[in-house]
């Protein structure tokens, strides 16, 4: 599961949803819920980048990976990108520019890695700040405090939905 950037959700449900994860883990509760593992590192305060887009989203950072390593040609002419994002919300096409007049500025082989930069931050954290926010307020509601750090967000991940490869054999063992 992920956040959608277009929910017209109120806060608070998604606040609710970080109070069920943190209740959860301090009932010792295993969710049927996968996230991504970037919610995980977002959770624990961890920087994201290109690396967790690949994990997460994988034919969006094949694609962003493609862009950086192509030596080809002109960047410009091939790729035709602005220093925009183009999504679909509610049938119509949205344009967001990833900085100051964005759609004015095209992807060349000098500034793609910026590109690269701005699309992964708006991806993973611009375009769901205000339900991330509101998720991670309601975790720390139940779930905040020192006794957290204590864990890696790998092992935050187990605390709440468990192992996703079960080896029986071992069990028998």
């Amino acid at each position: 599961y992920w956040f959608n950037r277009s929910s017209l959700e109120n806060e608070r449900e998604f606040e609710l949803i970080g109070i069920i994860l943190g209740a959860a883990i301090y009932n010792g509760v295993i969710l049927d819920a996968r996230f991504p593992h970037v919610v995980y590192k977002k959770l624990m305060g961890k920087p994201v980048g290109l690396d967790d887009l690949k994990r997460a989203f994988p034919e969006v950072g094949r694609s962003m990976q493609q862009l950086l390593d192509w030596e080809r040609g002109a960047v410009e002419e091939t790729f035709g990108l602005s220093m925009q994002v183009c999504y679909e919300e509610y049938g119509m096409k949205v344009m967001h520019d990833l900085m100051p007049k964005g759609g004015e500025i095209a992807v060349t082989g000098e500034n793609r890695a910026e590109y690269v930069r701005l699309y992964v931050q708006y991806m993973l954290t611009g375009s769901v700040q205000r339900q991330f926010d509101a998720f991670v307020r309601g975790f720390h509601s139940v779930c905040g405090g020192d006794c957290l750090q204590l864990f890696r967000w790998e092992e935050l991940e187990l605390l709440i939905c468990g192992s996703p490869v079960l080896d029986f054999e071992a069990l028998e063992r």
